[in-house]
């Protein structure tokens, strides 16, 4: 169908009309497209503005979690550098920790030998002490029998013993020398000892060896009716009634022997030394002078007066200490110590448990800087167990101790 001329068939206002509803649907399909497309804008614009704000509120709350992530990782990176400080302050700490422990362990060592070497030292002393005692007393014997050999009449002729005579002199005289030599020798290594100079290649002294040597030159046998003075001593003594001298400090069997040798045989005597007393029978013994003042003899022998020790008589002897002025008995306290306890008015053990540790490390303090390594904490709980009798709980203390330490 040719529509170029459909309208020339028609009439004009035929072709008016329909040409005017062709127009007026074509204006009214633009309006209802308008009015709908107008109502999904509005919807789109509406949703984009939701959205628009919700974008808007995610980025709000995204910079607040950015600033927050920062803070964290700030705070973060600050504790990781504390953290590593602290752990290399905790590797200088047990490396400090670790070389404490060392020093610790090479001191207790250090003081361990050191406390074996003093008790060496003073066990050392006691025993020349003693032998300087006994060649005091031989040579002071042998003086006396020399004396006695030289104004003595011979009783047999001059010419048949004479020269045994003079042989037996000769003998005593060397006898003598040798012994004088010993001596010097005595006290030379007790000065040594005391002064701690003592060298490992030193030889040691030999206690037999004074011994010995004295039967090294032997005596001719005169057949001489000389009475010995020792014999004597011993007849003159054997009935006197004794007290056992050795519950003084100080007093051994060997010093017992020698007082008895004197005449002094009880406390009673004793107790009533005064100075002159105590110079005279320190130069009979052969003692070192100012010992018996410095331990008290006097006030020992007045407190066994006044207390006398238990007799004996034929029981078992007992194995436990009973001097209670022996200090040496406490675990850490050495002969050096004790001394220094007894000047300070700390005699025996009831003293020493009734002292506070306070005053026993003032006392050490005072004494020099050797003894502040000396640790007092434990001698006053000893001393009272001591004090006491209960020696099977002091052990047990003691043996879990060293140098009186825990």
């Amino acid at each position: 169908m040719d529509f170029t001329q459909f309208f020339d068939k028609m009439e004009s206002q035929e072709s008016y009309t329909i040409l005017f509803i062709t127009i007026v649907g074509f204006l009214f399909g633009l309006l209802v497209g308008f009015l709908l497309r107008t109502a999904k804008v509005r919807r789109l614009k509406k949703e984009l503005k939701e959205v628009k704000k919700k974008l808007e509120d995610s980025e709000a709350q995204l910079a607040t979690a950015q600033e927050e992530l920062l803070k964290k990782s700030t705070a973060l990176e600050e504790a990781q550098q504390e953290s590593r400080s602290l752990i290399d302050k905790l590797k200088l700490l047990e490396d400090e920790k670790e070389n404490i422990y060392n020093q610790v362990y090479s001191l207790n060592t250090e003081l361990e030998q050191e406390q074996a070497t003093n008790r060496t030292y003073s066990a050392t002393i006691e025993e020349l002490s003693d032998q300087v005692v006994g060649l005091k007393t031989q040579n002071e014997q042998l003086a006396e029998e020399i004396e006695e050999l030289r104004s003595s009449p011979v009783a047999t002729p001059l010419d048949t013993t004479s020269s045994d005579t003079l042989s037996r002199l000769e003998t005593f005289e060397a006898k003598l020398d040798k012994l004088t030599a010993e001596n010097e020798l005595l006290k030379a290594r007790i000065n040594e000892v005391q002064a701690g100079t003592i060298s490992e290649s030193a030889p040691p002294l030999e206690v037999g060896a004074i011994h010995a040597s004295q039967s090294d030159v032997a005596e001719p046998d005169l057949g001489l009716a000389s009475e010995k003075p020792g014999l004597k001593k011993k007849i003159i003594t054997d009935g006197v009634q004794k007290d056992d001298l050795t519950q003084i400090s100080g007093v051994g069997p060997f010093i017992q022997q020698q007082l008895y040798d004197v005449g002094i045989h009880t406390y009673e005597q004793i107790s009533q030394f005064d100075k002159a007393k105590m110079d005279e029978v320190t130069r009979e013994i052969g003692y070192f002078p100012g010992r018996m003042e410095k331990d008290n003899w006097v006030g020992q022998a007045k407190t066994l007066m006044a207390n006398p020790p238990k007799a004996k008589g034929k029981a078992k002897k007992s194995t436990y200490p009973s001097n209670d002025q022996d200090l040496k008995v406490i675990e850490g306290i050495g002969p050096k110590i004790e001394g220094i306890l007894k000047d300070a008015g700390i005699n025996n053990w009831t003293e020493l448990a009734a002292s506070s540790q306070k005053r026993l490390r003032d006392i050490l303090d005072a004494a020099g800087s050797r003894y502040k390594m000396h640790d007092p904490a434990t001698w006053c709980d000893q001393a009272s167990l001591a004090a006491n009798g209960k020696w099977d709980e002091l052990k047990e203390m003691q043996d879990k101790l060293k140098g009186g330490k825990a």
